[in-house]
């Protein structure tokens, strides 16, 4: 409240929109998702370690190195993932910024022919966000398929174990 006039003008009108959207949707990701998420791997590890302590200490042994190192590719992964997480939402904090001026101005807009040039503004923007969704989504697919490749192999290898 007590930020200047001039400052709050030279906010793009649909950026605060934009930023109360994503902080919503941070929140509510991590409350839905990955605190469910957190439960039932938590509960599936201590679960995992007492099955490994009842047959075998062989069993333990493998069931918690293949945890740590799920547990060093999350820490390890979970970096870079944040980075290009912010990069999207700054992209598109651009694009709903310059669609929001635009739909308000859409009769200025119109009869300066601007139409193409604010469609390429925010094509850039759109382009951005998918540039860096798409450098993301490589981080997310390495961060799950070596989780789940891990567990797969710490399975298969007490499963011939015995």
């Amino acid at each position: 409240m007590a930020l200047p006039v001039s400052r709050i003008d030279a906010v793009p009108q649909g950026h605060t929109a934009v930023v109360i959207t994503i902080t919503a949707n941070l929140v509510q990701d991590g409350i839905s998702e990955k605190l469910c998420l957190l439960i039932q791997n938590v509960s599936m590890t201590i679960s995992a370690i007492i099955v490994a302590f009842v047959f075998s200490w062989l069993l333990t042994i493998a069931t918690i190195s293949g945890m740590g190192f799920v547990l060093l590719v999350y820490t390890s992964s979970i970096y870079f993932i944040t980075k290009r997480w912010n990069l999207v939402a700054e992209a598109d904090k651009e694009g709903v910024g310059t669609a929001s001026e635009a739909l308000s101005s859409i009769r200025m807009v119109a009869a300066c022919g601007a139409e193409d040039k604010v469609t390429e503004t925010y094509g850039k923007s759109v382009k951005e966000a998918a540039k860096h969704g798409q450098k993301m989504s490589i981080w997310v697919a390495l961060q799950s398929s070596l989780g789940k490749y891990t567990f797969i192999l710490s399975y298969n290898h007490q499963v011939n174990t015995y």
